[in-house]
């Protein structure tokens, strides 16, 4: 027991001294060794003129202290020389330093800003930083510390050669990957992107970037060890949703195909409204993540509410990705059987050239997230397709925090298709509403125009919109609640549905698992309680 102190005094003293033990108190060396490691936790934190004592009760060890008056920082004396002195970090540092005149001093928060000036030197290439001086110095009789800290940068340090091996891949498609080039600046964060820049790549299961002070000069070559991924990877996965029921996936990759870095993957999935098979081929342009080719060839076989479909397509596509965002280009052959309700079966070919436009970004300065994204595909004649149409559909999501605990989940999506004969426009082009990434309190896309049999047949226009509050109540669960509404319909005057409930959230480093209770609110066509489960993105 520790008496006369408390708060992170006595925490620290009780942590310095639990190595102690009653059985050790009649040692000879026992007063010299407590002393020793009581002065030590006080003297951390400022309190150079302690007194102790201490006794044994009922063989419990009872430590009395009188820590004294502490000591309290005076104005230190920081200065940094050399080619470096202006670097921002060194300036923000030196300006918010943690010796706060008349604070009681704490030796941790000096040994902290040493390594934090350090720490900023050698992040952006000044290898040979070093101390000069660097002292605290306590004066008992004026109860004061003042740290006197003199920093010398050196040389800023260049990269100088930069070396890879290790890969079948040929020289062209890794020095797209290359963030690290001769004659720039060397630093840390160097280091970090030029390894990501690899890894993310996918055709590597292992990245080592070494960096190598070379002697006598103001250079840092940069040794890159690289090792292939296997010729293949197969990916087994098992899902669930209140959309699509139990889900099965099963994945093929092979991430090098050839030296040209080409990649081919394969994806299927298997539930009960959906069944789909897709290849996709891609060929490095520029950069193999950010510019490049794909051939997309698949199969789908979907059949939910009165819709059953079959759609077989192939066609190239060109993705593009700059400034945050991913833009595609392609085109599209495209065959579907499709029938809706009782009507006649259908059937069309069509070609199909499209663009999409996609921006991912975090807000600066703040955990807010956005995604934006705009797609239009367009089916003519005119280059042989069976019907003219043309579908457009855009949308937006954000994730806005008012504080550590509360944030709040908007989402905004409209869309329309253009054509002279709406009759003719496959399934597939149509639009539906409902479900757990739709308007909840409904089913998977259970609203949308009838026919005179009653039968869901699709709408050539969409919109719907999103309001969920979220409360994390813990580091890994989330309570919500929700007003989702929209429709998909053909004119203004159709039905404008709302859905509202609660959910429950745990939340993983890849995503959230869902469980959401919601309900039609004042519909006049659907009624009861809707479970949504669901796994997926935060956002």
């Amino acid at each position: 027991m520790v008496n006369g102190i408390d708060g992170p005094l006595k925490q620290n003293v009780i942590a310095t001294l639990k190595g102690l033990t009653v059985e050790e108190a009649s040692s000879a060396y026992f007063e010299r060794t407590l002393s020793q490691q009581l002065n030590a936790s006080l003297q951390a934190l400022g309190y150079y003129q302690a007194k102790h004592q201490w006794r044994l009760e009922n063989n419990r060890l009872i430590i009395d202290v009188i820590p004294g008056r502490p000591v309290v920082w005076a104005a230190p004396q920081i200065q940094v020389s050399g080619p470096g002195e202006s670097l921002p970090e060194l300036l923000a540092a030196q300006k918010k330093h943690p010796f706060v005149i008349g604070q009681v001093i704490n030796h941790s928060l000096y040994e902290q800003f040493k390594e934090e000036l350090l720490d900023a030197c050698l992040r952006n290439g000044y290898q040979q930083a070093k101390f000069t001086e660097s002292q605290l110095l306590i004066d008992l009789q004026s109860g004061n510390a003042k740290a006197n800290l003199f920093l010398q940068t050196g040389p800023r340090f260049k990269v100088g050669a930069v070396n890879y091996h290790g890969t079948v891949i040929n020289d062209r498609v890794i020095e797209q990957l290359l963030v690290a080039h001769s004659d720039q600046w060397y630093s840390r964060e160097l280091v970090s992107r030029q390894y990501k820049s690899l890894l993310d790549s996918g055709y590597f299961s292992g990245v080592v970037v070494y960096p190598e002070l070379v002697a006598d000069s103001q250079v840092v070559n940069v040794d890159i060890r690289l090792e292939d991924e296997p010729k293949d990877r197969y990916l087994l996965g098992v899902g669930a949703s209140t959309d699509t029921g139990a889900r099965l996936q099963l994945n093929w990759e092979k991430p090098i195909v050839n030296r040209l870095g080409h990649s081919l993957s394969v994806d299927s999935e298997f539930s009960s409204p959906l069944t789909s098979l897709s290849s996709t081929y891609r060929i490095p342009r520029k950069h193999p993540l950010n510019d490049y080719y794909e051939w997309v060839t698949g199969w789908q076989d979907k059949f939910v509410e009165d819709t059953d479909s079959r759609l077989i397509t192939t066609g190239f596509n060109w993705q593009l990705d700059r400034s945050g965002w991913n833009r595609t280009l392609g085109i599209n052959l495209e065959h579907e059987q499709y029938q809706q309700g009782e009507e006649p079966e259908q059937s069309t070919t069509y070609i199909l050239p499209n663009a999409s436009w996609t921006l991912s970004r975090k807000v600066a300065n703040s955990r807010d997230t956005y995604k934006a994204w705009f797609s239009t595909q367009a089916s003519t004649t005119a280059l042989g397709s069976e019907t003219d149409f043309i579908r457009v559909e855009t949308g937006l999501k954000y994730l806005l925090h008012w504080n550590q605990r509360h944030a709040w989940a908007m989402r905004a999506e409209v869309g329309e298709v253009f054509s002279g004969n709406f009759d003719e426009v496959p399934s597939s082009k149509r639009f539906f509403a409902g479900g757990d990434q739709s308007i909840r309190g409904f089913g998977f896309e259970t609203i949308s125009p009838r026919n005179e049999d009653g039968d869901l047949i699709g709408g050539n226009k969409l919109i719907t919109a999103s309001l969920e509050h979220r409360w994390r109540f813990t580091e890994q669960w989330e309570l919500a609640g929700f007003v989702d509404g929209g429709k998909a319909f053909n004119n203004s005057t159709e039905e404008f549905h709302i859905g509202a409930g609660i959910g429950l959230r745990w939340l993983l480093p890849v995503g959230a698992v869902g469980l959401d209770l919601a309900v039609p609110v004042g519909d006049d066509e659907f009624s009861g309680l809707q479970v949504h489960f669901y796994m997926g993105p935060a956002l």
